[in-house]
């Protein structure tokens, strides 16, 4: 069971378990709430073994209930599901190199964005030595992103945050003096 305890515009669920997850809007219950109002909903969830989903709530504070009932609308068989669940499994270490890929060169384009952002504003704080070696590193790294190999592109990532973490240093001593 899940509970919605709404104080104007926004409010949370929370589980059995104390967990509260942050979400916005007016509840379920129709009609609307007095402001500054805090409503408990008790919120149930039954699948039945046909896989038909029941979603029901009520607002103690007002006594209005509403429900729905999620039915499933493509009524896969047995052996569809199975070739479905064989897919993916045959597919897992594919997918997961794919993500880890993703998560890469997601890290690798922010770290591209802030160190050219960093060197425009502060390379006058660095040596001209530590500016060419993380042009160098920034280089590389924006050649080594359509990858498809992991360990190359963390490599190449890696390369660049050992050497742009010269450009803080730069600030900081800066800073200092």
């Amino acid at each position: 069971m899940l509970w919605f305890n709404e104080a104007k515009d926004h409010g949370y669920i929370r589980t059995e378990e104390d967990e509260r997850l942050l979400v916005a809007g007016d509840g379920l219950a129709e009609g609307e709430q007095p402001e500054g109002r805090c409503a408990q909903k008790p919120v149930t969830f039954e699948i039945d073994a046909n896989g038909i989903v029941g979603v029901s709530a009520k607002d103690l504070g007002t006594g209005k209930a509403q429900s729905v009932r999620i039915t499933a609308q493509s009524g896969l068989n047995e052996d569809e599901i199975q070739k479905i669940i064989t897919a993916a499994a045959s597919n897992e270490a594919h997918d997961e190199l794919k993500k880890q890929l993703a998560e890469l060169r997601n890290s690798a384009e922010g770290l591209i964005y802030t160190t050219e952002k960093s060197l425009e504003e502060y390379a006058s704080l660095l040596k001209s030595q530590d500016v060419d070696e993380i042009k160098s590193d920034l280089q590389n790294l924006k050649d080594t992103l359509d990858s498809a190999e992991p360990a190359k592109l963390k490599e190449a990532l890696q390369r660049l945050e050992g050497s742009a973490y010269r450009i803080a240093d730069a600030i900081y001593a800066a800073e200092q003096k």
